[in-house]
């Protein structure tokens, strides 16, 4: 398969946006990394990857962000953005600065990196993009408490669905991947002691929790050439929203 020009994973330093780093060196000349905290892998500052230390939710550092990504690798054809902050407070304890908070990592953060893919990317219909957001089956199923979380993330399902019926004539596809609890540094130590059989869980229909590898084959599918998905929302969880 013929390799993308140009990739941007925003939200690369840990969990399901790092574990998709080495998969898309596989199908891109180049790749951008952007997160707010440092990188978590050192091999990223050399001719074919840069890294910026940028907080998607500010936008003058967004933008210029992005302006330094093109300038060193040239126009982008597949985004990915795995950013976001998970909490799991009920509606009554979420407080005004938590919905601030909620908000900028888990719609400004999209929202601005969106729109500096596009405004950077190559609007030829010669040219195929791809991006893929990495949203949440909190999005899709009723979650007392999470709601606020919850609301954040059914608003980016929504935004794809607009977003893939407004850039389809520039040749642009764009899908989400929502997973369920997925197994990271962050939260490892909390779900050893939730699940005696960790990482096994027999009320799940594939019996085990999902780690960020596990959804590596969907985002390479996604982003796949000639790949007609778009505007879909697809449910990664193990079968844990039935």
């Amino acid at each position: 398969m013929e390799k993308y020009r140009s990739g941007w994973i925003i939200g690369c330093s840990g969990g399901i946006g790092n574990s998709t780093v080495i998969p898309l060196h596989a199908i891109c000349d180049s790749l951008s990394l952007f997160d707010k905290s440092p990188l978590l892998i050192s091999d990223t500052q050399n001719s074919t990857s840069k890294f910026w230390l940028a907080d998607f939710s500010i936008e003058d550092i967004a933008d210029q962000s992005c302006t330094n990504a093109a300038s060193a690798f040239g126009s982008p054809e597949i985004l990915i953005v795995a950013a976001g902050e998970v909490t799991s407070k009920d509606f009554l304890s979420t407080s005004s600065d938590d919905i601030d908070s909620l908000f900028r990592n888990n719609y400004l953060t999209v929202f601005n990196a969106l729109k500096y893919f596009f405004q950077h990317c190559n609007k030829s219909t010669d040219t195929e993009k791809s991006i893929v957001i990495v949203s949440s089956n909190a999005g899709i199923v009723a979650r007392p408490n999470q709601i606020v979380y919850a609301s954040f993330k059914a608003a980016i399902n929504s935004l794809v669905k607009s977003l893939a019926k407004d850039w389809g004539k520039y040749n642009i596809r764009i899908n989400a991947v929502a997973p369920g609890t997925i197994v990271v540094q962050r939260n490892i130590e909390s779900l050893k002691k939730k699940f005696p059989n960790f990482p096994n869980d027999d009320n799940r229909p594939i019996s085990r929790l999902s780690f960020p590898q596990d959804l590596t084959n969907t985002f390479l599918y996604l982003l796949s050439r000639g790949n007609p998905i778009t505007g879909q929302t697809i449910t990664v969880d193990g079968g844990s929203t039935l």
